[in-house]
């Protein structure tokens, strides 16, 4: 027994390193078999955590029928009688429940063998106290067995009638100082087991009808108390409703059995209603919480693929969302309170010898306005405040940057009273509060910047205006601690991105206390059930395809399993086409129109972009109703097929809006530029948020930018109107006003081409002698050359086709004019906004953090959108996904407006960034949106063609997809030819220690590697002696201390001179040649998960040189896969130093070159080659 149980563990110990789920089955088994036999305190708690892994992968086909049976209708078999009469007829399960006692093993015995196990530990304080692990694993498990309708069905009823939280509460170990954690996991188990949700329907119950019940159930048991216990239980039977629901009354009279089934159950939505939204002392400075030890354990709700109802989904994400945001507060406290450095003077005032761009001591703070308190509520309506800091010794950045902060910013106020002991060195086992004198912190949000009246103007003050939050007020208040506000002398800002916890927080509570608006074909499958097939509504008829097909020979190849008929319209179509095509039964049937701009004006460059079969299956779907997921692996056009699909939906539905969102605002900004070059009115486009600053196109597609941009816009249009009067000969102000221009369009314009369009019916081929518009184009530089100096040379068709072009032009000129009316009359910039947003804007694009920010305002203003698309869906987190599918409310005739939700990414590649280790790996905060769905079974397009990087080199990565093929232009060019001054266009480079060191951690998880710094800027180095040009070479590492190690040794090694420069040195990016550090030579490290090693491998185009330890390496499991083709050449770095420039006709296949040994033989030719150097070349 022994030595299998050695085994065993050796086994899930190979698991976990190799995280090879084929294991999963043999090692499930396995598992569930020991589980029933006694085993000591590691074995038991290693056993149960790794069941509690194997429920998180309950989707895996191989293992699911094992994990369900373990939680089916057979486990029943160990309830008493009368419980099992009551919820057999509850549950109509009788003849299932009859079939699987019969068919009953030892997997339905676990979850019971699990509780008498964890009741034979906690009778003894002692036993219990060493057990704890132990029992708080199986907490785990069983939260998580209860948190999901298929497991929770039947485990629900073991459970309660085991009395399992009874007997752990009242357990003597319950209570000890050590047992912290078992009753905050103990709390949450509870509240699974009451969570008001039908275990067998799935319905959830509002909030009055779980009253309703809960109050029926203490009807029943005062009538069962009158009945049978009248003397004993006088009091119970007779007491009203309320007053036995009190948990005091109700103690005094029952044991702890019926106390927890008829107390009145506290609602989370009451809890996080009295919760503030601001971090405070207490709370940020509570290791449990704010810490990251990397237990294997925490307090704290989990991500899973299924959820009891929208509540508990948005419970669970609130509760997580917060958690990670004040461990990311806390480190910012941390760092600016340090670099502050407080110190106590001899008069015990606290001065701040030290300096943070995030922070300024405080000049004056005073409270202005306490408002009085909402109709049922005690505390205040609002609490206002000032706060006023010196920018005087500020350089110019930094003043500047203080100076723009912004309405609805968050700020931090702390109060700091240092001690003598403050002005010691800190160290880390000390409480860091205490030690600099934290005595309280409290979030703030900027309403107004305060007018600087001339005194503070000369010294140098600024002043803002700040809502504190009302819970703490009116806390502080009751604890008498609103003296202490007076104390605060530390202002401190966050970086924008990190600092938008309270908004996001504060629409996850909003959404909470509403029913979710979402269409009902998509409710369901968020939640983690029904049909996952239903959630795509494919629909037959007309879609216009607008320039997806460059042309007829492309869209017949995009359908190579469906018959094609293509028919043109009645008119001759010239030169680049367009596409309607007609989905029928058995066929598809295109219809082509011309898409030629003959105007220079109006030319948007066509699509170009021969869009793979795959490719035109997305872009076909994302135009149906219904969930589209698209899967794009590296290199293969995620973006191209967006901006299509975008355009697509834009010219088939003109009365539609378009919400699009991404990770990040440089993806955005991308995805953003791309769309404006397409045929889209410039009206219709709207980027909200800040990243508009940074966007580099002509035009200011921002809210506040496009007001200023329609002024601008407005008076262009304006002087148009005033020279084409002038050549009509019409006298007058016509251009005065948009009102005017309109004006003139009804009473000389219209009439004018009306007249224009009945001459040319007669057939007369001298169009231009008749063209009332002639001389306006004559003289036009836009249009004359391409407009009517053709028609003389044309037939008449295609000069009909001219001149209906350049009125085509005219009118649409008039009508951004009309539509420019409404911002003469509204004044202001907040009504301009709102009108751009509601009636102009039909392709909004934002950043997900945005959207969670904004919403609420959203839903004020009345917004209504049909589509959603989300670009880089998978490093998008849950919750962030979430919140842009609820931007709206229903119309006034009760209909949600959305009709598609298009999530585009990649669940391969990086998943959402969570700094807290924790929350990694026991939450599971990394799950995305888009990837639970994909592990839901919700169908989705993988697109299959690359076209990024040498095949070669994505021979290293599309093991990690489907059949993930090569365009042609990768076997082409200059991806044939080698790398100049390589032997081979990748390579694995083994690196021993160097200076006797391999890795090391200076500072806690801060990981470097010397000497593969060294190599890589060695590497470098050569590169660029040989004429690499510096932009297209990147240094990539999955560790930031690795990264910053590379960046001082760059500096050492190349700041002497300015040729080498510095390249781009970062943790993730994509460029021509990649040198890759892996840093480790202990373990594998951050790259044991398979999606960071994906995008390690995928960045490269031309060329990738990794540096590690082989090993290490050679043995892990993925990189076994690799090793035909890293492992197979050799682990020296091959160089062919006869290629001295960056020019070279040699085949990729022709790998000459000469072995270098080691680091210190590159460093020596690196540096003969560097004395070469022209003088010009080496000053600095």
């Amino acid at each position: 027994m022994k030595t299998k149980s050695v085994s065993l563990h050796k086994q899930i110990e190979d698991y976990y390193l190799y995280q090879d789920d084929t294991l999963l089955p043999i090692l499930l088994k396995s598992t569930m078999k020991q589980l029933i036999s006694p085993t000591d305190l590691g074995q038991s708690v290693m056993l149960v955590k790794f069941l509690a892994h194997c429920f998180g992968k309950i989707d895996n086909e191989e293992i699911r029928p094992d994990l369900l049976k373990m939680c089916s209708v057979g486990i029943w078999r160990h309830l008493s009688g009368r419980r099992l009469e009551l919820e057999l007829e509850a549950s109509g399960a009788r003849k299932r429940y009859n079939k699987s006692v019969k068919e009953a093993d030892e997997r339905c015995d676990v979850l019971k063998v699990l509780c008498e196990r964890v009741y034979g530990v906690i009778g003894s304080e002692i036993e219990g106290i060493e057990w704890l692990p132990f029992v708080e694993h199986v907490i785990v498990l069983f939260n998580d067995l209860l948190s999901q309708l298929p497991t929770r069905k039947y485990v629900r009823a073991l459970v309660d009638d085991l009395q399992f939280c009874v007997r752990v509460k009242m357990s003597p170990v319950f209570g000890v100082p050590e047992a912290m954690l078992l009753r905050q996991l103990h709390a949450t188990l509870c509240f699974y087991v009451w969570f008001p949700v039908d275990e067998y329907s799935g319905e959830g119950y509002s909030e009055e009808e779980q009253n309703e019940r809960e109050t029926r159930k203490v009807v029943e048991l005062q009538k069962l108390a009158f009945s049978k216990f009248k003397e004993e239980l006088e009091d119970l039977a007779l007491s009203n409703i309320g007053e036995v629901r009190e948990r005091d009354n109700l103690q005094e009279i029952l044991v702890e059995v019926i106390v927890q089934r008829y107390e009145r159950k506290l609602s989370q939505m009451e809890n996080i209603n009295d919760l503030s939204l601001y971090p405070d002392e207490e709370i940020l400075f509570n290791d449990q919480v704010t810490i990251d030890t990397g237990d294997e354990i925490l307090p704290v709700p989990k991500l899973t693929l299924q959820y009891l109802s929208f509540h508990d989904y948005l419970m669970r994400n609130f509760h997580l969302f917060r958690m990670h945001s004040l461990y990311d507060v806390r480190m910012d406290v941390e760092d600016v309170v340090s670099r502050m450095r407080p110190t106590c003077t001899t008069s015990a005032y606290t001065e701040f010898t030290g300096w943070s761009r995030m922070a300024l001591p405080i000049h004056s703070f005073k409270i202005m306005d306490v408002g009085k308190a909402r109709v049922g509520e005690s505390k205040p309506g609002f609490v206002c405040a000032e706060v006023s800091y010196s920018v005087s010794m500020l350089n110019d950045t930094l003043r500047r940057e203080w100076e723009s902060i912004r309405q609805n910013e968050v700020l931090l106020l702390l109060s700091i009273q240092a001690t003598p002991e403050t002005n010691t060195a800190y160290s880390k086992d000390k409480s860091f509060k205490d030690h600099y004198g934290i005595t309280m912190i409290r979030g703030c949000e900027v309403y107004e910047k305060a007018e600087d009246e001339s005194e503070e103007k000369i010294e140098g003050y600024k002043t803002v205006k700040v809502y504190l939050d009302v819970n703490q007020y009116d806390n502080d208040l009751k604890n008498g601690r609103d003296g202490e506000y007076s104390m605060f002398n530390l202002v401190m800002r966050r970086k924008p991105r990190n600092n938008n916890y309270k908004g996001a927080l504060s629409s996850i509570r909003e959404l909470m206390k509403k029913d979710i608006e979402l269409p009902e074909w998509s409710r369901d499958i968020i939640l983690g059930y029904g049909d996952p097939n239903s959630v795509k509504i494919k629909e037959e008829g007309l879609l216009n395809f607008c320039d997806t097909f460059v042309d007829e020979s492309h869209l017949i190849e995009s359908f190579k399993n469906e018959k094609v008929s293509i028919h043109s319209k009645e008119e001759e179509c010239e030169g680049k086409k367009g596409y309607i095509l007609n989905f029928k039964e058995k066929e598809i049937e295109a219809i082509a129109y011309n898409e030629e701009r003959l105007i220079r004006e109006d030319f948007k460059p066509r699509n170009e972009i021969r869009f793979t079969e795959n490719q035109v299956e997305a872009i076909r779907s994302g135009m149906n109703k219904g969930m589209t997921l698209i899967v794009g692996p590296p290199g293969t056009g995620k973006t191209d097929v967006c901006v299509q699909m975008i355009y697509n939906l834009y010219k088939n539905y003109p009365n539609q809006k378009i919400v699009v969102l991404t990770h990040s605002n440089q993806a955005l900004d991308s995805l953003f530029k791309k769309i404006s070059e397409k045929d889209v009115l410039e009206r219709h486009l709207l980027r909200l948020g800040s990243g508009q600053d940074e966007l580099k196109i002509e035009e200011k597609y921002s809210q506040l930018g496009r007001v200023d941009y329609f002024m601008n816009k407005k008076n262009e249009l304006l002087k148009f109107v005033d020279e084409l009067a002038k050549s009509l000969s019409i006298p007058g102000d016509h251009g005065f006003t948009c009102e005017t221009a309109v004006y003139f369009y009804l009473y000389y314009i219209k009439p004018l081409i009306i007249k224009f369009n009945e001459k040319i019916k007669d057939g007369n081929e001298d169009v231009e002698a008749i063209f009332p518009f002639k001389n306006y184009f004559n003289t036009s530089r836009e249009a004359s050359e391409e407009a009517i100096t053709s028609t003389s040379t044309t037939t008449f068709t295609h000069s009909i086709h001219t001149l209906n072009s350049c009125i085509n032009y005219i009118e649409r000129k008039f009508n951004d004019l009309e539509h420019l009316m409404p911002f003469e009359t509204l004044k202001t910039k907040y009504d301009r906004n709102n009108y751009l947003l509601m009636k102009e804007a039909r392709i909004i694009a934002m950043t997900c953090t945005f959207a969670s920010l904004k919403r609420q305002e959203l839903i004020k203003y009345g917004f209504k959108y049909d589509s959603v698309i989300i670009e880089e869906a998978g490093q998008v987190s849950e919750i962030e996904s979430f919140i842009p599918l609820v931007l709206q409310d229903k119309d006034d005739m009760n209909r949600n407006h959305l009709k598609r939700i298009i999530l585009i990414g990649d669940h391969n590649q990086l998943p959402p960034i969570i700094r807290h280790r924790g929350l990694q790996s026991f939450s599971n905060m990394e799950l995305s949106l888009f990837y639970r769905l994909i592990r839901l079974g919700v169908p989705f397009i993988q697109l299959n063609s690359q076209g990024r990087c040498r095949p070669s080199i994505a021979n290293l990565f599309n093991w990690r997809y489907n059949n993930l093929l090569n365009l042609n232009h990768v076997n082409q060019g200059l991806f044939t030819l080698a790398n100049p001054g390589f032997a081979f266009e990748y390579q694995f480079i083994n690196v021993e220690d160097y200076q006797g060191k391999g890795e090391t951690e200076p500072i806690p998880h801060f990981i470097q590697n010397l000497g593969e710094a060294e190599y890589i800027v060695a590497v470098y180095q050569y590169m660029r002696l040989i004429g690499y040009p510096k932009d297209k070479i990147t240094i990539l590492t999955s560790y930031l201390g690795q990264k910053e190690l590379i960046k001082d040794v760059l500096k050492q090694r190349c700041g002497w001179t300015n040729y080498f420069g510095i390249p781009h040195v970062s943790t993730i990016d994509k460029f021509q040649d990649i040198l890759l550090s892996l840093v480790k030579t202990k373990s594998v490290g951050h790259l044991k998960d398979l999606k960071r090693l994906t995008v390690a491998l995928s960045r490269a185009r031309l060329g990738l040189y990794i540096f590690g330890r082989q090993s290490i390496f050679q043995q892990w499991k993925p990189f076994s896969i690799l090793n035909d083709q890293l492992f197979s050449r050799p682990t020296n770095l091959v160089l062919n130093k006869n290629e001295t420039t960056f020019e070279t006709n040699r085949l990729v296949s022709q790998t000459e070159g000469d072995f270098v040994v080691n680091l210190e033989s590159l460093g020596s030719f690196v540096y003969e080659k560097s004395k070469s150097l022209p003088k010009n070349e080496i000053e600095n």
